[in-house]
């Protein structure tokens, strides 16, 4: 059972290697590949706003929305009259073109809206957001609708600053988490110059966030997920399987040695393995046990002969078991019965053949 065990345990163990190894490999794939996703996504996006805020500047029809930006400026407007120009044709027409440039990538950009300077650096004054008139139409009391000519305090974002003061296009380099809607979003905004004047008259800004961009990452990550789980039982089939290709001729090499080293000096392996260094182990230990039998024969041969010249007994009355151990000057004395035997007539004999003859007679 102990022996059983130890198999089992090494098995077990090459198992697991390989199984937390290729788990491991699966799951660190899946992060870079999340990683470099998701960053280049974003970049991409921010990219992507830097031409849609260009693009959506010279789709703005000037006049129109000169013409609204010269009502924000002349007297100071009820609540009424604020609403009845957000339905004025000026209002819808910047309105609807507001939207059209959120519709190019629907889903990802959350506000589309347009600014003009106060005399305040740390404030400007919407004058289109493209969701106005839909929260209008909702009757909803939202206390931040940027409706027609509000004050926005932009003394916490210096991007919208830079396009106001600077009249130049601008964008984040990277998304900022906004504590007000809880969201990573990035701005973006280019200036709006009169078609036919090139005078300043605002900016327009667009804000994206990155809900579009975790729901896609979210869901490549449960894609993921899912993937490994499923990978999960064939990694596990092939990690048996290669467990017992390389636990299998080892645990049979080390019974193999065992019975070796028992003085079964005939015993050889002979599993085959596809792993070249188990092939060159098995080979390695054949060689030796060939090289240690032929060795150990050899010894056999060489004590025989010499037990035709000095017996074995000599050597036990000598106390030595081999006769590499006898060292000149080894003697010992006892008293013994001794039969002494002779050939009748040897020497006659002797002298009447050679040597060669007489040693064989």
């Amino acid at each position: 059972m102990q022996k059983l065990n130890k198999k089992m345990s090494y098995e077990l163990n090459i198992g697991l290697y390989f199984f937390f190894s290729s788990l491991i490999i699966l799951v660190a794939t899946t992060s870079l590949l999340y990683y470099f996703v998701s960053k280049n996504l974003k970049a991409d996006i921010i990219e992507n706003l830097e031409s849609t805020v260009d693009l959506g500047s010279r789709s703005i029809d000037t006049d129109a929305f000169k013409r609204l930006t010269h009502l924000i400026s002349s007297t100071k407007k009820t609540d009424e009259q604020i609403k009845a120009i957000e339905q004025s044709v000026d209002y819808k027409k910047i309105h609807d073109e507001l939207n059209e440039i959120r519709n190019t990538k629907k889903g990802l950009i959350n506000y589309v809206y347009t600014l003009i300077p106060t005399k305040n650096p740390n404030e400007a004054r919407f004058v289109v957001d493209a969701d106005v008139l839909k929260l209008r139409a909702l009757n909803s009391s939202d206390p931040d609708i940027s409706y027609f000519g509000r004050i926005y305090d932009i003394k916490l974002f210096p991007t919208v600053q830079t396009a106001l003061t600077k009249k130049i296009k601008i964008v984040d380099h990277e998304f900022v988490y906004d504590q007000e809607y809880d969201v990573n979003s990035v701005m973006g905004f280019a200036p709006i110059y009169d078609k036919n004047t090139h005078e300043f008259l605002g900016i327009i800004g667009v804000d994206i966030s990155d809900r579009q961009v975790s729901a896609f990452l979210n869901h490549m990550l449960l894609t993921g997920s899912i993937v490994i789980t499923v990978a999960l039982f064939p990694i596990m089939l092939i990690s048996i399987f290669l467990a017992r290709s390389v636990s299998r001729p080892i645990s049979k090499l080390s019974e193999i040695v065992k019975r070796f080293s028992d003085k079964t000096l005939h015993e050889r392996a002979t599993m085959d393995s596809h792993i070249k260094e188990i092939s060159d182990l098995i080979d390695s230990f054949n060689f030796m046990a060939q090289t240690i039998q032929t060795h150990n024969d050899n010894l056999l041969a060489l004590n025989l002969s010499y037990q035709r010249s000095v017996p074995a007994e000599f050597l036990n009355f000598q106390s030595k078991d081999q006769i590499t151990q006898v060292q000149l000057r080894d003697q010992i004395q006892k008293d013994m019965a001794v039969m002494f035997t002779d050939i009748r007539s040897f020497t006659t004999l002797s002298e009447s053949m050679t040597p060669k003859q007489t040693f064989d007679f």
